[in-house]
């Protein structure tokens, strides 16, 4: 069972919000990472969904909430006027799941709401649940099916891992408490589940359970069984068929621990570790971990709270499939069903976030991960691993898919690391590998190395070089477009670093600083008006772009505004295009001719500026319909239909600039 569709409205933070989550063609679900500031409603999201998968659970089971039994079932998550969005008449919380073609409703909802008033809310889904009371609280799921439930619980995952989840250090006093692992035999009992969904902590029961699978591996068999087994040349088909399937049954007993073992050797990065089990007279020490035959770690305890936590959260993973189907701890990717981690990236160092997790994630593909976080270096693990595609990330409290480039945490996390002495060596790094071999040293023109703010710019600038050129513009120069920097590695304070540092020594062939024209703060420290650019002495320097005759009432500019209106609107194969703020009405961010659209880039609207929007732009469908700056400048400079009639007459000014500049420093 798997959650296909989120419809939550008026609930704390979020004022509407409408998820469709991923599938790969196969089938299998994507991983869903869920961001979005304190307080924007990341939490309350995953409690909706935590909510749904126990009371579907309750119907076939008694263990599942604290206090329940056949005549009581008390509620995970309050119901009631608490999760109401303040000032609102009503919240509801809508959830759709899918088993085997067919589909499982939940339904939260507070205060007073008409249900033939939300049909056209709901698009044909939750089809499940059509009505509810108008007034007061409700829960409903729909179908009950205890049958269907029973086994879906039983042969699956489901888990709730809270962010206040930990689990103990072994310099912890524990007395009173059992710690000792033992092998741990569960007996099934009608009704009992014995899978907790919601888990702060978990390894004790890991402790025992790996017990039993070091047993399992363990398993005796005749002796006689195992010698026939190994003489398959004297023997009849029939003997060796039952002979193979022996040996089979052991190694794969074995495959359980050995998977156990794989997630400790990703955690350590170490494929060397294997796990023992020690006398039972030590006691705290029964599991521990050893490389080439010596004790490594002396027990799992002593993992440290970071690695001992990510263990157990995926070890859990495998002994809840292994309660239902041995199978599935012996083949991970098999295990099937939903894990929601609330702030994934809790006491793990950045190592555990960018190289490890996203391994780990990847060992269940039938598992569907539902994740919080506020780690730049998750999702650009996540990006890494998964080869920028087949996983989301929803940005709270829209709910809308968002690129990792617009994940929020991004600039914040390197506004600071601006500040750090770091950043200044790795800019002198980058000084240091720079090399203009390129550049064709035995021509008689000028020559001259172009950097700009971005890979963008750069195309912008290749494209109308090209076509000036076309059109009988001859330039006494040759450019050397720098082009190969990571897109992490440019920006405007980067670039701003570079003129500094490259000025301290004499440049035999001139670099050229471009920048944007859209950030005052910058533009004064890199633009001398009386001269139309900046020279840093020693060969440097840098100039903002000039503002085209046709943007003379704007201020701030990027390079796009060298394009007509027109050209910037212009929509690709799929009907997306660059936006112009001024497009859109500044307080509700609704398209002021098309009533389809609508955008949440609100800070754009803050000045007086028409600024470029290519993101976050929004039709009826709640589809993305905005065309990133990236992709336009790829069609302009590679002439793709649409795109391959535009004029560059603005660019002429850019480029007289860097004349003077060479015949300056002549």
């Amino acid at each position: 069972m798997y959650l296909k569709e989120i419809l939550l409205e008026n609930v704390a933070s979020i004022d509407f919000l409408d998820v469709t989550l991923p599938f790969n063609d196969d089938g299998t679900p994507q991983p869903v990472i869920i961001v979005g500031v304190n307080g924007s409603g990341k939490s309350i999201l995953l409690s909706y969904i935590a909510d749904a998968l126990i009371e579907f659970a309750k119907t076939a089971y008694t263990d599942i909430v604290p206090g329940q039994s056949v005549t009581d079932s008390p509620y995970f998550k309050i119901c009631g006027v608490i999760n109401q969005k303040i000032g609102s008449e009503f919240s509801i919380g809508l959830l759709e799941f899918i088993s085997n073609k067919e589909t499982y409703c939940y339904l939260d909802k507070s205060g007073n709401i008409d249900p033939s008033l939300y049909i056209e809310k709901r698009k044909n889904r939750f089809e499940k649940i059509e009505l509810w009371d108008i007034h007061g609280n409700q829960k409903i799921i729909n179908p009950q099916n205890k049958q269907v439930f029973e086994t879906c619980f039983d042969k699956n995952v489901f888990c709730y891992f809270p962010p206040n989840r930990n689990e103990c250090p072994h310099w912890l006093n524990r007395q009173g408490i059992n710690q000792s692992p033992s092998f741990k035999l569960d007996l099934k009992h009608s009704g009992v589940l014995n899978k907790p969904i919601y888990i702060e902590s978990s390894i004790e029961d890991n402790k025992s359970w790996i017990l039993d699978v070091f047993l399992d591996s363990m398993i005796d068999i005749p002796t006689y069984q195992l010698l026939i087994a190994r003489d398959f040349q004297s023997s009849s088909n029939l003997i060796k068929n039952a002979s193979e399937k022996i040996l089979n049954d052991k190694n794969l007993l074995t495959q359980s621990r050995l998977n156990i073992e794989k997630i400790l050797q990703s955690i350590f990065q170490d494929n060397s570790l294997k796990l023992a089990v020690n006398y039972r007279q030590i006691s705290p020490y029964r599991l521990c971990l050893t490389k080439q035959d010596k004790i490594f770690i002396p027990s799992l305890d002593n993992l440290s709270s970071g690695q001992s936590i990510l263990f157990n959260l995926f070890a859990t993973i495998i002994r809840y499939a292994d309660k239902g189907d041995i199978n599935k701890s012996i083949q991970l990717d098999q295990i099937e069903g939903i894990v929601i981690i609330d702030e994934i990236d809790v006491h793990l160092h950045s190592d555990l976030q960018y190289e490890i997790l996203p391994k780990l994630i990847k060992l269940f593909p039938k598992v569907q991960f539902i994740v919080t976080t506020h780690s730049p270096l998750f999702i650009l693990g996540m990006e890494n691993e998964y080869q920028g595609k087949d996983f989301k990330v929803i940005e709270m409290p829209q709910g809308q898919e968002i690129t990792i480039e617009r994940f929020s945490e991004f600039k914040t996390s390197f506004d600071y690391y601006k500040k750090t002495k770091a950043f200044e060596y790795e800019v002198k790094s980058i000084i240091e590998q720079y090399s203009p071999s390129n550049v064709n040293s035995e021509s008689n023109l000028l020559q001259a190395s172009i950097w700009t703010e971005g890979k963008t710019d750069i195309k912008h600038l290749k494209a109308a070089f090209r076509w000036l050129q076309k059109q009988g513009n001859v330039y006494p120069f040759e450019l050397d477009f720098k082009d190969d920097l990571p897109s992490e590695k440019q920006c405007s304070s980067q670039l701003l670093e570079v003129c500094k540092q490259y000025c301290k020594k004499k440049e035999h062939i001139p670099i050229i600083a471009i920048f944007d024209r859209d950030e005052q703060k910058i533009t004064k420290q890199v633009h001398d008006d009386s001269n139309g650019f900046k020279n840093w002495g020693n060969g440097v320097y840098s100039f903002a772009l000039p503002i085209p005759n046709h943007r003379a009432n704007i201020q701030e500019i990027c390079i796009e505004h060298y394009y007509q209106d027109l050209e910037i609107k212009r929509k690709d194969k799929d009907n997306r295009r660059l936006f112009l703020s001024n497009e859109f009405h500044k307080e509700s961010g609704k398209h002021l001719d098309d009533i389809n659209l609508n955008t949440t880039e609100i800070n754009k609207f803050k000045s007086e500026q028409i600024k470029i929007i290519d993101d976050k732009v929004f039709d009826s469908e709640n589809n993305n319909v905005a065309l990133s700056k990236d992709d336009f400048a790829t069609y302009i400079y590679n002439n793709e239909e649409g795109f391959n009639d535009f004029e560059f007459s603005a660019f002429r000014e850019v480029f007289e600039i860097i004349e003077k500049i060479l015949k300056n420093n002549k």
